[in-house]
């Protein structure tokens, strides 16, 4: 699934510097067909540039895609950071492997910038990755890209349906599950 896949971007702005940044994995934009000016025209060739499909849809296509009725500003990105994937498939991945790892998982944490604060400060830390639920916890989004400074582009980031599934997950692949409140 996509939202497994992908960190999504929105707005002008945001998406811009994406494409300009060529240490950011880009996968797609997305532009509705009524979105105009120059940072649109900026947007489309330095995506075209990259190599990077741009798709033009329908500013309700935009929209959902963003999960944002209101701030999308015409454009949508894809990003494909290395490190994010399901937490179910890095398990299958790591059987075998006898060196220690850590995971921070997170649940109830609804505000945006929070998470994207506890991404930077776990992945300092040395926390080995994050497991972000799907419901239950903030949507991985621009808020959460921006308040982790841009640490979630390279953080271990591992999606799951809900935290419960996740302990379940964990302690079947022989994690010791600590909890804090």
């Amino acid at each position: 699934a996509p939202r497994l896949r992908y960190l999504t971007v929105y707005g002008r702005m945001p998406v811009a510097e994406a494409v300009d940044d060529p240490g950011v994995p880009l996968a797609r934009v997305f532009v509705a067909d009524n979105a105009r000016g120059d940072v649109i025209d900026r947007i489309v060739a330095g995506a075209r540039r990259r190599g990077v499909a741009v798709e033009r849809v329908s500013e309700t296509r935009v929209a959902h895609l963003a999960r944002n009725g209101r701030h999308h500003q015409g454009v949508v990105a894809d990003i494909a950071p290395p490190g994010l994937g399901a937490l179910g498939a890095w398990l299958t991945g790591r059987r075998g492997r006898r060196h220690a790892t850590s995971l921070l998982l997170l649940d109830g944490v609804h505000n945006p910038s929070n998470v994207g604060m506890i991404i930077r400060s776990a992945t300092g830390a040395g926390v080995d990755g994050i497991v972000v639920p799907l419901r239950g916890t903030a949507e991985l989004g621009p808020l959460v890209l921006k308040a982790s400074a841009g640490v979630a582009l390279r953080a271990t980031l591992l999606r799951t349906d809900d935290a419960a599934g996740a302990v379940a997950e964990l302690r079947d692949a022989r994690f010791e599950v600590i909890g804090l409140d």
